[in-house]
């Protein structure tokens, strides 16, 4: 069955940025939603309604990132992080569609030559190696079967950077 419900969506974003300190940044981001699709058929007939897929009610971001003359050049050190409450991924909202609220946080360290030709980094995603689904298909009531679709565990990588002027 394909169908097209109407939806109501009520939210608001905030974002804060602020430079305490020389070289200090701090960027702070908070978000509310209610997102509910109406009427949507139900399977022995009747209608209800349900919240939207992928839409958190609560979401948030921080990002510290800090930079000094060192060694010549400059090195910087950033940590920033997300967390979000509970989504479904399926417009019924069964519980097999359902990721819970998590978070998940990140490190950099950067050196750069004073002249910020180049740079080098370090850097490690998904510190905590947080498990989160990033989607799921349900299958179960034709195949049996939940199809699941996971983020990036933890990982780590270096990086280099250079500009030709």
């Amino acid at each position: 069955m394909i169908f097209n419900a109407d939806a109501k969506m009520l939210g608001a974003e905030l974002e804060l940025q602020a430079s305490p300190a020389q070289g200090l940044n701090v960027i702070l981001g908070l978000a509310v939603l209610n997102a509910e699709a109406q009427n949507i058929p139900g399977p022995q007939g009747g209608s209800f309604n349900r919240t939207l897929v992928a839409a958190p009610e609560f979401s948030a971001t921080a990002l510290v990132r800090y930079e000094w003359p060192a060694l010549g050049g400059n090195l910087a050190v950033q940590v920033w992080g997300s967390y979000q409450s509970s989504v479904y991924y399926d417009i019924q909202n069964v519980p097999v569609s359902k990721q819970g609220s998590y978070g998940q946080g990140n490190l950099r360290v950067a050196y750069s030559d004073a002249a910020q030709r180049w740079e080098a980094a370090a850097f490690v995603h998904n510190v905590t190696d947080q498990e989160y689904l990033s989607y799921t298909f349900d299958f179960t009531a034709s195949f049996g079967f939940n199809q699941q679709a996971y983020g990036k565990p933890r990982w780590a990588g270096v990086s280099f950077r250079y500009c030709i002027q």
